[in-house]
């Protein structure tokens, strides 16, 4: 083992962490004792300056000069706050004991329910006024229908009256509030109380108002002492509610009387004078007043009765007795108060006298019939309800005017007010319709009753419509009309009645000036419906409303045009070229690099000069030199379809556009040409097959002339042209009879009844499986046609089932499930198959006969050229009743060798039957030999 070293130690080191933290101590007791000193350094030196200041005097400075010393001393004693502001803590005592954890709260008090209740009870201050805590009652729950109250939840009471009575409530407020009643002698031992509030029913929406609105105040009694012992009487604090103080919304206004279950109460001004004495302001009654619809007794004395209240007007004498005059002469103004008069038999009302002869002149009494009006309105202005309403009914071709071919419809709009507003005809003078829609077109008006204005149209548009009401006089005596322009939307009838067919209705309520000048009331006019508004003339309602002006149009179209050389579209148009270039809101571009540019850019540049053009325009209409013109006014879209519709916008070219030509005159070439109806072909063929015959042959010839307005294949209308065929036709042999056939040849003998073979055949059905392959292989609509065709040949084979003696719905006529149904469709989905693979050989037969007798007309024709060089297509041909004849004939006589049986059954089915004169008949049986027949019998001849 090896002994242990002796450890050296550093005492310099351990000394040199004793004394460090000791020296940091000092250095900070010493940073203390220098800033106290220079706070109190800083202390003396503000105390002589406040004592230097104190001997000068006041300096006349804004600020108080206390405040400024204090604000003074604080911020030299702020660095003390160190020293000076601190917390000390207490000295815990030897026998200071640790806090335990808080005692838990007591639990709430929960509704004891006794198990023998048998009512429902609720303690509130809420249901009845005045809604405070000092008036809370008690109130049972029972139905409102069948005064039940024996209830144990209020859930059973809501379930009750919803199933019992049919009665809904929304929550359980509301539900509350119906079935609440006061009862005196209720016992709250033997009931189950229903809680309030965040534990119990939640409130209601009008719980929710009211209390948003009403504000709960308590005051203590010691201030409802000091009130009553100062005023004499307790006065109660104004309420004031968040939603008060913001909205001024309180529980007493109208809008919120729905809400909080109460009547709106009209607003009125009640004067009081000397203490609880009510002065009577307009003075119609000297023993009564009539305030808010109910009467009250005054309680002032017999003398102050009589003597009416009237407002000081200092310049009642100076008022101008030619205004009155002028009023008075004008006619009866409207008025929207109630009446006061004393005798109901006495149809007009008494009014206030009123300080100037104006006020009296617009106070006369209006005409009787609007005396009893209700009407809204303010000091100002009262309410007039209009009613605007458009009808439209279509119009025959054969009944349209022959200079308005393309208006379809004709529209009507109407100005009406209702019954219990003013006569329309008592405030409305003139009515103006023009469209906003169609700039520059035409108004129409009419100035007397009934107020309408009929025209025609053929799309929907929207109208401008103008009414000029009857006017107010002024400060100077003149009378002025009121002009209001609404917007009305006129929709066209796409049914096509034939009466007319009411469209949008608008219902506005117009305010006209307080002292609006009634006119004399009208009666006896023809109503808004009557059928002869429809065709009145001109004179009194314009009948045509053609909503295109062509005045109106060339009027601004030349402004436009001087306009839009200003603004250029590219440099080349602008003048002067690039050395003066005008300053326009949008870029200029040469021509090259602008169709170069992207459509996006292009579009961009183009909308820019459009709206600089039309705030051009715009700003030239409102010159004095254009005012007399009565310009109409025009949006960006409405210059942009201008300014393209007259070729001031640069398009690209369009590569295709010589091609498109070419086509559209080879449209039109083929548009003149006409087939001849036995080889389809067009003239020219007939022509050039005339000239190359050596043969002089003679043909009579017809001519055939196409109708204007027939469609080609392109969609363009047809012109009319006429051109002579040779009948018959000189390059096809004519074959429109089909040829007849022996009958006797095709008839096969009888069979024999004892044969079985033939009872076999002839009760051979179709299963239903062979059915269902039928009708999924036939077309649907062949198959219907087919069907369509036979039911109304009435065969008694097809005829239609009818199950147990009664018709059947349409629905169920093909059966009532699928296999019914598959069966009843499978014999006309088998001849729809046939009828379909007949039509196919018909036209391919056809077909080829066409085929060929192009081929051999080619040979003859001299392909003519164009003026440029370049051959002409080959003419078009169709196909004819005659191609399909011989195709049935050819196609049969190539056939005869039994190759196709299909070309001979076509042919046997189409040909026509006959007997020859001298036909024998096959010998019989026995030998015997019939005599020959000498006339011609035909069985069925049918020409094609």
């Amino acid at each position: 083992m090896t002994p242990h070293k002796k450890r050296k130690l550093d005492f310099e080191g351990s000394a040199v962490e004793c004394f460090g933290e000791t020296i940091a101590e000092l250095d900070h007791e010493i940073c203390l004792r220098r800033r106290l000193v220079e706070t109190i350094e800083s202390r003396i030196t503000w105390a002589l300056l406040l004592q230097e200041e104190l001997r000068r005097g006041s300096s006349g400075a804004t600020t108080p000069f206390k405040d400024s010393a204090l604000e003074a001393i604080s911020a030299i004693e702020t660095p003390l706050g160190v020293l000076f502001t601190r917390d000390v803590g207490g000295v815990l005592g030897s026998n200071y004991v640790q806090p335990s954890r808080p005692p838990r709260p007591p639990p709430k008090q929960k509704v004891s329910r006794n198990s023998n209740a048998n009512f429902l009870y609720i303690r509130s201050s809420e249901l009845e006024p005045p809604y405070d805590e000092n008036h809370v009652r008690t109130y049972l729950l029972k139905c409102p229908t069948c005064l039940r109250k024996t209830f144990t939840s209020l859930q059973g009471l809501l379930n009750h009256a919803r199933i019992s009575h049919g009665l809904e409530w929304n929550t359980h407020d509301e539900c509350v509030r119906a079935c609440a009643v006061v009862d005196p002698e209720i016992d709250l031992e033997m009931g189950i109380e229903v809680g309030l509030g965040p534990n119990g029913i939640l409130p209601g929406l009008r719980s929710l108002f009211r209390m948003a609105v009403t504000a709960q105040h308590s005051m203590d009694p010691k201030t409802e002492a000091d009130v009553e012992s100062v005023n004499g009487k307790a006065e109660d604090p104004p309420a004031s509610s968040h939603l008060v103080r913001t909205l001024g919304l309180h529980e007493d206004t109208p809008a919120l009387a729905p809400f909080l279950g109460k009547q709106a109460v009209r607003r009125g001004i009640k004067v009081w004078g000397n203490g609880d004495e009510l002065v009577d302001i307009d003075g119609f009654s000297d023993d009564e007043l009539q305030i808010d619809g109910e009467l009250s007794r005054p309680k002032t004395s017999p003398r102050k009765s009589r003597r009416t209240w009237r407002m000081h007007f200092t310049h009642r004498s100076n008022s101008d007795p030619e205004i009155a005059s002028k009023t008075q002469e004008v006619g009866p103004v409207a008025s929207t108060e109630p009446s006061f008069s004393e005798s109901s038999n006495d149809p007009s009302p008494s009014v206030a006298p009123v300080g100037s002869e104006v006020a009296q002149a617009r106070s006369t009494t209006p005409i009787a019939e609007l005396g009893n009006l209700v009407t809204s309105g303010s000091r100002f202005h009262f309410a007039a309800r209009v009613i605007v309403m458009d009808r439209s009914f279509w119009i025959p071709p054969e009944q349209r005017p022959a200079s308005n071919k393309g208006h379809t419809h004709k529209w009507m709009i109407s100005i009406d007010s209702p019954s219990y507003s003013y006569h329309i005809t008592t405030i409305l003078k003139r009515l103006t319709v023009s469209s906003i829609s169609a700039p520059g077109s035409s108004s129409l008006t009419t100035t007397g009753p009934p107020f309408v204005v009929v025209g025609t149209t053929g799309v929907p548009f929207l109208a401008k419509v103008e009414l000029c009401f009857s006017g107010a006089p002024g400060l100077d005596g003149n009378v002025t009309d009121q002009v209001i322009s609404l917007e009305h939307w006129v929709e066209l009838d796409l049914l096509k009645s034939a009466t007319p067919v009411v469209g949008d209705e608008q219902v506005v309520d117009i305010e006209l000036d307080k002292g609006t000048v009634l006119l004399p009331l009208q009666k006896g006019y023809t109503p808004i419906g009557a059928k002869i508004l429809w065709s009145q003339t001109a004179e009194s309602v314009p009948a045509k409303g053609k909503l295109d002006d062509a005045e109106a149009t060339q009027a601004f179209g030349e402004i436009l045009e001087s306009i839009a050389e200003r603004f250029p579209m590219t440099l080349r148009d602008a003048k002067g070229g690039r050395q003066k270039q005008p300053q326009v809101p949008y870029p200029l571009v040469p021509t090259s690099q602008f169709k170069s540019l992207i459509p996006g850019r292009r579009k961009a540049i183009e909308w820019g000069r459009v709206r600089a053009i039309r705030d051009a325009y715009t700003q030239l209409c409102r010159e004095p030199r254009f005012a007399a013109q009565d310009l109409v006014p025009l949006t960006t879209a409405d210059v942009y379809t201008w300014l393209l519709e007259h070729g001031h916008l640069i398009r690209s070219s369009d590569p295709s556009g010589a091609k498109r030509e070419e086509n559209d005159q080879l449209a039109k070439d083929n548009n003149v040409e006409t087939w001849c109806p036995t080889c389809g072909q067009g003239f020219e063929a007939h022509v050039v097959a005339s000239a190359i015959k050596t043969e002089l042959t003679y043909y009579p010839s017809t001519t055939f002339k196409t109708e204007t307005g027939v469609t080609s294949a392109n969609g363009q209308p047809r012109s009319e042209a006429s051109h002579a065929f040779p009948v018959p036709c000189n390059t096809a042999p004519r074959n429109s009879i089909m040829p007849m056939i022996n009958v006797y040849t095709r008839m096969q003998p009888c069979p024999d009844p004892t044969n079985r073979q033939s009872d076999t055949l002839r009760g051979i059905r179709i299963r239903n499986s062979q059915g269902a392959n039928l009708v999924a292989m036939s077309d649907p609509n062949l198959t219907w046609a087919v069907r369509k065709v036979i039911r109304s040949l009435q065969l008694p084979t097809f005829a239609s089932p009818v199950r147990n003696g009664q018709a059947l719905f349409p629905l169920d006529e093909p059966g009532t499930n699928k296999s019914q149904v598959e069966g009843h469709l499978a014999p006309y989905a088998l001849l729809a198959t046939a009828v379909q693979r007949l039509i196919r050989t018909l036209v391919e037969g056809g077909l080829d006969v066409a085929r060929r007798e192009r081929v051999a007309l080619t040979g003859q024709m001299i392909k003519p050229r164009r003026r440029d060089g370049k051959e002409q297509r080959t003419p078009s041909s169709v196909l004819t009743p005659a191609h399909i004849l011989n195709g049935v004939i050819s196609g049969a006589r190539s056939s005869s060798s039994g190759s196709n049986v299909l070309d001979v059954a076509v042919f046997e089915c189409l040909a026509r039957l006959g007997v020859l004169a001298t036909w024998k008949e096959p010998s019989t049986a026995g030998g015997a030999q019939r005599q020959p027949r000498v006339s011609v019998v035909s069985v069925k001849e049918e020409q094609l």
